[in-house]
């Protein structure tokens, strides 16, 4: 596929961004991971369950992908998450789980096809690998050492949370880190 993307075209992702409550816990442990294992890069964004993997798009088509991602909202009742306990990939990927439901992955199946048909966003699908809602405590930047030091603390730690989803959220990178751009209520 040929893109005509250009230097400044900015970096968006689509997103279920996590409630206070929840968040302030798992930024804790974001802070914990930079403080004593030199895993910074979670840091970078708000806590959060990725509907959509980022995607570059020109800026002067920021405001039509964001009417349409407000109409798309209106098809959805709010609902609740479930959050227990932890999870890893690989060595290198520690997470808080999210309890997978029904209307969670009808969210984002559904917004992959929107993304595709409406919005001109190719891709949805990951490397191939299904959708599997988590919420990133560190990664990337979390060395094999480190991964196991970390992995030992936390793989039998209980953690109990509820995000009442009530809309989705569109990030933007600013260059350094992920920005709230918009919030798109459900109906």
């Amino acid at each position: 596929m040929t893109t005509n993307r250009t230097k400044t075209d900015p970096l968006y992702f689509i997103a279920i961004v996590i409630d206070k409550k929840p968040g302030d816990e798992i930024n804790g442990f974001k802070h914990l991971m930079a403080k004593h294992y030199a895993s910074k890069a979670a840091l970078r964004s708000p806590p959060h369950i990725t509907l959509h993997m980022p995607f570059v798009k020109p800026e002067k088509k920021e405001e039509k992908m964001k009417e349409k991602l407000s109409e798309f909202c209106q098809s959805f009742d709010p609902f609740d998450i479930e959050l227990k306990d932890f999870g890893s990939f690989d060595s290198r990927v520690i997470f808080v789980n999210v309890v997978v439901n029904e209307t969670l992955l009808k969210l984002q199946n559904t917004l992959a096809n929107f993304a595709r048909s409406e919005l001109g966003i190719f891709n949805a699908v990951y490397k191939g690998r299904p959708f599997q809602p988590h919420i990133t405590m560190a990664f990337r930047d979390l060395s094999k050492v480190n991964f196991s030091k970390v992995w030992n603390h936390f793989q039998n730690l209980p953690f109990d949370g509820i995000h009442h989803c009530h809309s989705i959220a569109l990030l933007k990178h600013n260059g350094k880190t992920w920005d709230i751009n918009a919030s798109f209520p459900f109906s």
